[in-house]
């Protein structure tokens, strides 16, 4: 059925497409319609124009009752061709129209018209259909009508697995190009020296930079492709940004300070060794300048610049490995160390006098005790294992394992006094130290000594507390004594028990000097005598100790079976036998 005419439309449908939908179609609204012309004045469309028209209206009309949305964007169409004046095919339209009229009313009342179940007679129409016995349907003309015009319509044509690849493969170098474009620029750019991110071969410049200040590597490059190939390194492209920058700062385009992008033109220079060290070349930046640059970096960072804060790692970096500043810590670590003497070999002494020589081996806290130790200061020289390394020889403590100076003999919770003394105690010089993890361990252990030392810690109230301890302050660890466990014991009368057990037992030996050990008897068989088993116990543990001599051998021939008697062969006379068998033959 035919769908009621837009009001916007300026024209009306022919009468003879009304009247056969009229009795199917909605009641209109009572109202006066605006006057209208007729179409036969102002539209006209082409053949193919009004197949499309007819298709839509097919597929849309059958299924929705007011006009669809897709009827209204052809009413908007038809509007504006009347617009255009376009006059001619109105009459083709409207013959189109009629066709779509006909036969939608009973595809209205059943949508199943259009959409046929799959049984036994709709396959059987289907066939008769495809054999030419049968007429097609409306719907079925359609639907074929449909699928010949989707088959000949133009379709994009489908790329195959080699040109998908190919199409990926140039992608990717087109954004490897564009990284590598982007990575020129930023080289161009200076390679983030003036506060942008950092690459790796300004960190590499820099480290190579530092090594020829400090003198490790004089090398230069003489040949004749070295000009060559330093104006194509990344060091040079560097240099001639950082040149660039250093003349706008000159000229004042850019709030830089001129002589931190000096040093750093000069640092490039460096790098690629085509500048030769004689009196022409730039003096080395020294600790103040660096130590200026690293404030005013740090006030920039402080005041909100997030950029700088690479800068600030930058210089931090420049101002603990310059010489300077080595050589300054080394004497301000040999002044404090002198300054503290007293101190450490006070505290060393106090700590020794309260710890016995031998802590490792049985020591309990009632033993402490009733040696004269306050309880408190007694449970805690037990519990802190790191007190033990005051009785230890600093050749002992030099072999140790980092494991067990990080786990056994950890720094942590020790007072003033005790840092003190544990830090006296270690030695000069570790051994089977290739990692430097026991120096570490005891910078750590100095590190925490200077700040306790500076922050004026006191020692616990255990220590203050023992006026008189009972120890001496001078003697190590015996060697003879090796703890090997928590409760580890003297070894030595054992080790001693142990060798003369060892000797009680050895061979005697004759010969040489070397100590020929003599040939031992093969054993024998248990059987009696003096190899049976009755006899070794006998002369082991005694006569008594053992059955009597010969049971063994009296049970083993009572188990014995007595050997069956063999049957006498009968004597047979050779000569008779012969003389028989010759009669019994002839």
């Amino acid at each position: 059925m035919l769908a009621p005419t837009p009001a916007s439309l300026p024209f009306t449908i022919a009468e003879d497409v009304v009247d056969e939908t009229v009795y199917d179609a909605p009641p209109l609204r009572q109202q006066t319609p605006p006057p209208q012309q007729d179409a036969l004045t102002f539209l006209e469309v082409d053949g193919a124009t009004a197949l499309t028209l007819l298709e839509a209206a097919v597929t849309h009309c059958a299924y929705a009752h007011p006009p669809p949305a897709r009827l209204r964007q052809l009413a908007a169409r038809l509007e504006t061709l009347a617009a255009r004046r376009e006059r001619r095919a109105a009459l083709t339209l409207t013959r189109c129209l009629r066709r779509v009229g006909k036969h939608t009313a009973h595809a209205r009342r059943t949508k199943r018209a259009l959409k046929p179940r799959d049984t036994n007679a709709s396959r059987a129409r289907r066939q008769s259909v495809a054999i030419g016995k049968a007429k097609p349907s409306k719907a079925e003309a359609l639907k074929r009508r449909a699928s010949i015009a989707r088959a000949r319509a133009p379709v994009r044509p489908r790329l195959n697995r080699a040109a998908e690849l190919a199409a990926r493969a140039g992608q990717k170098k087109r954004e490897a190009q564009e990284r590598r474009a982007a990575d020129v620029r930023k080289e161009m750019l200076g390679g983030g020296w003036c506060g942008a991110a950092r690459p790796a071969w300004v960190e590499n410049d820099e480290a190579l930079s530092r090594k020829i200040e400090a003198g490790l590597t004089g090398k230069k490059e003489d040949d004749a492709l070295s000009p060559l190939r330093a104006s194509n390194s990344p060091s040079s492209k560097a240099e001639k940004a950082a040149t660039a920058w250093l003349k706008k700062a000159r000229n004042g385009d850019v709030p830089l300070d001129v002589a931190e992008v000096e040093a750093v033109v000069a640092v490039l220079k460096r790098c690629r060794g085509v500048v030769p060290d004689d009196a022409k070349e730039a003096a080395p930046m020294t600790l103040a300048e660096a130590r200026r640059c690293l404030k005013n970096a740090v006030a920039q960072l402080v005041a909100g610049d997030a950029s700088v804060e690479v800068e600030v790692e930058r210089w931090d970096a420049v101002v603990r490995g310059h010489p300077e500043y080595v050589a300054e810590q080394a004497a301000r670590r040999t002044a404090w160390d002198a300054a503290n003497a007293d101190a450490n070999a006070t505290a060393l002494a106090t700590v020794r006098a309260a710890v016995p020589p031998d802590v490792r081996h049985g020591w309990t806290v009632e033993r402490l005790v009733e040696q004269g130790l306050p309880p408190k200061l007694a449970a805690r020289v037990l519990r802190v294992r790191a007190l033990w390394l005051v009785r230890m020889a600093p050749s002992t403590i030099a072999k140790m394992h980092v494991a067990d100076l990080r786990g056994a003999y950890d720094a942590r919770g020790l007072s003033l006094d005790e840092l003190r003394a544990v830090y006296a105690s270690l030695p000069a010089a570790w051994e089977n130290d290739g990692d430097g993890k026991k120096q570490e361990w005891a910078e750590a252990i100095r590190d925490k000594l200077v700040a306790a030392a500076a922050s004026g810690a006191a020692g616990p109230q255990a220590w203050a507390d023992a006026a008189a301890l009972p120890f001496d302050a001078t003697s190590y660890e015996p060697a003879a004594a090796v703890a090997k466990n928590d409760e580890a014991v003297d070894r030595a009368s054992e080790l001693a028990a142990v060798a003369e057990a060892r000797k009680a037992r050895e061979v005697p030996t004759e010969g040489d000097a070397w100590g020929e050990r003599v040939a031992r008897p093969a054993p024998r068989r248990l059987s009696g005598g003096d190899g049976s088993r009755a006899a070794m116990v006998a002369r082991l543990h005694g006569p008594s100790a053992g059955p009597p001599v010969g049971l063994l051998d009296a049970i083993k021939a009572a188990k014995q079976k007595p050997p069956k008697p063999v049957a006498a062969a009968p004597v047979v006379d050779l000569f008779a036998e012969l003389r028989r068998t010759a009669t019994r033959v002839e």
